[in-house]
Formats: structure tokens, sequence, C-alpha cells
């Protein structure tokens, strides 16, 4: 994992632990890679405006620059 995100914000007042799992369930991957017989980095964020955007061209380059390393 690369990247994570969280569905939500605010305060879930419980056990710690009761509050670990339920973490678990609100959150999802938002960038990572995978190696087998090669690689590849999977991406749920917008790339598409990456000549526009300079921060999603940057995270597209640096996405790119890391599979040829």
């Amino acid at each position: 994992m690369l990247a994570k995100h969280i569905k939500i914000h605010g305060v879930y007042k419980r056990r710690m632990d009761a509050r670990g799992k339920y973490m678990e369930t609100i959150q999802g991957t938002t960038i990572m890679k995978i190696k087998d017989k090669g690689a590849a980095i999977i991406s749920t964020m917008a790339l598409e405006k990456g000549a526009t955007d300079p921060v999603a061209g940057k995270l597209l380059a640096n996405m790119l620059d890391n599979l040829l390393q």
C-alpha cells in the first residue's frame, strides 16, 4: 500500500480495540503497487488532468518513474 484514505472523519467513542476494528472498515487503498513477474501501480486517483493540474501531473510522473526503476 502506497497511500490510503479514510471515508469519514469524526470521533468514535468506544474502547481502543473496538475503535481499531471499526477504523479498518472505513478505510481503503488509494494507491498500491503489485509486484509479480513485473510491476503495476493501481490508483483510484484522478490522473487524467495530469497535463493541467500540477499535483496530478507530479503524482503521475512519480508513479511512472517508480515503475521504470
